[in-house]
């Protein structure tokens, strides 16, 4: 996922430069978007706290159908998401009937314990743009399972003072699809995104209820 990640942000920036060559960005139907942003995960289990910043990006690629000469238009296309949960918790059995986050004992130290979530996106979303070029989008996208696994680097939980570093793949029982709303404002290029899930991580009565909410940055021409 990494490698496809950086694959896809050269990919951004080189269509991109191409493109700020040209007259008018609005009127090119075929867009490469990034947007970085910080998770915010809602519902968190008791005694389970968000560590640090939870960085996740979107990598994406909409073709824009513009409502005859007016100042709307129409975008639908594909993507790459990533979002990352960083937390004082483990997943002791990722195979588990039910998924539990259990915390990390006081006196462990620990450099992170995260999961990390990634999807293949289809989003669409309607589009604005005034004559003086600010810009609004209203959209949704869903958001297909790649893939899922968590990562531990600190102390071993028994206490033992050892330092190891788990991974663990494909945990259970997350949902096959994330629907999430959209929203994105401001000016030529720089917006700032607003996402909100509207569905949760883990199937129902499965895992914790956890769903992400995150405001970050959007570089994209439209």
């Amino acid at each position: 996922m990494r490698k496809i990640a950086i694959l896809l942000i050269f990919l951004f920036f080189g269509i991109n430069s191409f493109a700020q060559s040209t007259d008018d960005l609005y009127e090119q139907n075929f867009n490469i978007g990034m947007d970085v942003y910080n998770n915010f995960w809602m519902n968190l289990p008791d005694n389970v706290v968000q560590k640090g910043l939870n960085m996740g990006y979107s990598v994406y690629g909409m073709y824009n159908y513009q409502f005859k000469k007016s100042n709307f238009s129409f975008a639908g296309g594909a993507g790459i998401t990533s979002l990352k949960f960083a937390s004082n918790s483990v997943i002791n059995d990722v195979k588990a009937d039910v998924i539990t986050f259990d915390t990390i004992a006081n006196g462990i130290n620990y450099d992170r314990s995260k999961i990390t979530f990634s999807y293949f996106d289809i989003p669409v979303e309607f589009r604005y743009k005034t004559e003086n070029n600010f810009r609004f989008a209203l959209g949704v996208k869903l958001g297909f399972r790649l893939d899922n696994h968590s990562t531990y680097k600190g102390e071993r939980l028994d206490g033992s003072e050892i330092g190891v570093t788990i991974k663990n793949k494909d945990i259970q029982h997350v949902e096959k699809i994330l629907i999430t709303s959209t929203l994105r404002i401001g000016y030529k290029w720089v917006n700032l995104n607003f996402n909100y899930a509207l569905s949760k991580i883990f199937e129902l009565e499965r895992g914790p209820e956890i769903y992400p909410f995150s405001v970050g940055f959007t570089f994209m021409p439209f």
